[in-house]
Formats: C-alpha cells, sequence, structure tokens
C-alpha cells in the first residue's frame, strides 16, 4: 500500500498504520467513504455489515456508529466464520462494545431479521448468491437508506447483477463508487435482470467481467494479477499444532483447501461466445463485444484474430460508443490496433495508426498513450505481484469513464 496514502478523517495517523495491518483488502479511501456514509446518515434504522472477516470494515462502520449516536446503538457484523482476530481487532480500536456478532449465513440471518435497516455493507458471496442476497436484504432497507456492495469493479459477476438489478428497477441510484465498493441510495422497493431474454443489466455485468479480467480498458490492457491469488497466511489451528507436533501439522496443512484461484481467460471466452449467440449484430451491444473478443485475442497472442477485428471497429462512426464505458469504440479500437501492430512487430504500421487517432482522439487519456507509443513501440504491461483488484480500479486512468452504474439514473 502507498505510504503516502491519505488518513482517514476519523483515524490518527499509529491508528491509521495499525489499521493497514488489520487482514482485508480495504484501502483508507474507502474507510473515509464507510465512515462518511454512515455518520451522515438521514434515515433512521439498523447499520449492519454482512461478511466482517478480520473486522478491518467493520472498524470503520462501528467508529461512525460510535460517534453518530454517542455510544447508545450497536451494527449488527454478520459472518458464516469470523477469523479469530475479529474481537481482538475491535478492541484493539475501542469499537467492540458497538458491534453485534451474529455468526450465520447472510439468508438465515435474513430469515430472523425484523427491524429496517438505514446501512446495510455487503462483502459476502461474489458469483450469483450476491444477487439472491441482496434481493432478501432489500426487504428491510428503509427507502431513503444506503447500501453499499463491494467486489462491483467488474471482477465478479454477482455482485455487478446485483447493482444492475437494484439501478436498472429504478428502486436505487447510485451516488458514490469507490474503488470497487458502490453506495447505492433506495428509492422505493426492487424488477431488468435475466438470462431468457438476457436483461440490459445482466448483459452490462458480463461485459464488465470481461473487460475487467482482459484488461481492456486499461491504456495498456494490464490484466490483474490478484493479492490474493497466492496460498493465503496458515491459520492460527495450523500454526498451533505445527507448534504441538510437526506431523499432525505438516497433515493439516496439507488438507488446507488452496486459495481462490484468478477467473481463467476461457471463461471470458465462453460468455462472450454466449453474447455473440444471443446479441443481435445490429445490436447496440454488438461493438463492444466485438471489441472484448479483440482484446481477449491480444491477451492470447492471437494478433490474426484481433486485428481484422480493431480494423472494422476503427472505421465506425465516431459517435459509436461503449455500452459499459463513455468512450468512442473507433478511438479505442485505434489504439489497440496500434498496440497490435506493435506486438507483431510492424513497427510502420503501428505509427501510422496512432498518427490517425491523434488526428481525430476527443479523449485526454487516449490521446497521451497514442503520444508515448509513436515514440516508443508498445510493450504489453505485466501484471504487479500483490496488487489488490480495488487498486486497478484507482489507479486506472480510464475508470473514470466507466458508466455501467449510471445508465437509468
Amino acid at each position: 500500500m502507498d505510504t503516502a496514502e491519505r488518513v482517514p478523517s476519523f483515524f490518527d495517523p499509529k491508528e491509521f498504520e495499525d489499521w493497514k495491518r488489520v487482514r482485508g483488502w480495504k484501502t483508507g479511501e474507502i474507510a473515509e467513504a464507510f465512515y462518511r456514509h454512515v455518520r451522515n446518515l438521514n434515515v433512521a434504522g439498523a447499520v449492519v455489515e454482512i461478511g466482517s472477516y478480520a473486522g478491518k470494515s467493520t472498524i470503520c462502520i462501528a467508529r461512525a456508529v460510535k460517534d453518530r449516536h454517542k455510544g447508545q446503538q450497536k451494527m449488527a457484523a454478520i459472518d458464516k466464520s469470523f477469523q479469530q482476530d475479529f474481537i481482538p481487532n475491535l478492541r484493539r480500536f475501542g469499537v467492540a462494545a458497538f458491534v453485534n456478532p451474529i455468526n450465520a449465513m447472510t439468508t438465515q440471518a435474513a430469515e430472523t431479521w425484523n427491524e429496517p435497516i438505514a446501512f446495510l455493507y455487503y462483502d459476502g458471496f461474489t458469483d450469483r448468491q450476491a444477487l439472491t442476497d441482496f434481493i432478501v436484504w432489500d426487504h428491510w432497507i428503509a427507502v431513503g437508506g444506503t447500501v453499499a456492495l463491494d467486489n462491483t469493479a467488474g471482477f465478479w459477476v454477482g455482485p455487478g447483477l446485483a447493482v444492475q438489478a437494484a439501478i436498472g428497477s429504478g428502486a436505487y441510484r447510485c451516488v458514490e463508487d469507490v474503488c470497487g465498493v458502490t453506495f447505492l441510495r433506495k428509492k422505493r422497493p426492487i424488477e431488468n435482470i435475466g438470462e431468457h431474454p438476457r436483461g440490459e443489466g445482466t448483459l452490462r455485468a458480463h461485459l464488465d467481467y470481461v473487460g475487467a479480467w482482459t484488461g481492456a480498458f486499461t491504456l495498456d490492457l494490464e490484466r490483474p494479477r490478484p493479492v490474493y491469488n497466492h496460498r493465503q497466511p496458515v491459520s492460527h489451528r495450523v500454526r498451533r499444532s505445527l507448534i504441538k507436533g510437526w506431523r499432525k501439522g505438516w497433515r493439516l496443512l496439507r488438507r488446507s483447501p488452496p486459495a481462490r484461484a484468478t477467473p481463467a481467460l476461457s471463461e471470458a471466452s465462453q460468455i462472450l461466445s454466449r453474447l455473440e449467440r444471443q446479441v443481435a449484430p445490429d445490436s447496440t451491444a454488438a461493438p463492444s463485444i466485438a471489441y472484448l473478443k479483440a482484446c481477449l485475442a491480444l491477451r492470447q497472442g492471437r494478433l490474426s484474430d484481433a486485428i481484422p477485428i480493431l480494423i472494422r471497429l476503427s472505421d465506425l462512426p465516431l459517435d459509436s460508443a461503449f455500452m459499459n464505458y463513455r468512450l468512442g469504440v473507433r478511438e479505442t479500437a485505434l489504439l489497440r490496433l496500434g498496440q497490435a501492430y506493435d506486438l507483431q512487430g510492424d513497427r510502420t504500421k503501428a505509427q501510422r495508426t496512432y498518427r490517425e487517432l491523434l488526428q481525430m482522439a476527443e479523449t485526454m487519456e487516449i490521446a497521451g498513450a497514442a503520444k508515448r507509443w509513436l515514440d516508443e513501440p508498445f510493450k504489453r504491461a505485466e501484471p504487479a505481484e500483490g496488487k489488490l483488484l480495488r487498486e486497478y480500479v484507482a489507479n486506472d486512468p480510464l475508470g473514470r469513464y466507466r458508466s455501467s452504474f449510471f445508465p437509468a439514473q
């Protein structure tokens, strides 16, 4: 994490350094957003977190509850398997008394819930169960209340579907998107999500997913390699067992489940194949699908497949745009075409393409990239080791053009 990261307003510098050592994948910017949204709630109701893990986000939310209600209210923290350092972490930051831990699955907890919710933070499932959980818990969200959904940067379909259901139905509006955490404000109780026929929200969520994992909307086509792609730290149970007896500990360690794997490009390929079959060639989504198909081919080194698609896209009208980004298809395709020629070793064609792009580019960041690679050949960026998925979002120059969560406000 960048040592120059801004200290959240509710931490002193020493507390912030201590908080950064708490296990979890949150940034100071997200911590500040949690605190601000809970502190400034203007509707009555409970504050709930689903998916607390070791308490990194719980600390921030509980601090806001403590400051907002002068110590007269507790938040609910729901998790099916709290980490052993959860309570110690809360105590260290002086917020344990303001948290009510509920050890249960999300749907089980919803069955016994019986009060309105003013703020819900969801960091639970990342598959389609996230959509199910959101619809179940929507029943309890007060109108005017806030829902913060994590993992919405496009790397996981489930939370993306939940956001699309919320916004596409007109029941919620997006008020802020911070490093892969989307803050929604409820306008009325929820309907835009479906596979048969495929709803627009479903289509947007899948386009986001493929785009995120292929690096299609990063200037240098950088594909993420998340930090949790590596084996997680050995558990306390394994560590104690290793101390008591190395043989027993070794057996437990060997039985430990592997870390979650990064979704394969083959999965992105399967999604694009389905979309091509289901979406008409003259649909407004067709250019987005074709562009992602070309980027996937570039990622896989299939330059001869990518180049014809990019040539066709670079001939589209100037007003052709992506479904999920406020970027011109033509200028973005030209940038990729120049990069493809560079990867092919044809510097003459690459420079000619970059010059053509500079004559028509409307996006400052794309024009700047074209100038850069006009002077030096493009080389595909290697993913940074140990980089958080949300850091790709925070540091992405084209991220501010993403429109997935703002089409139907």
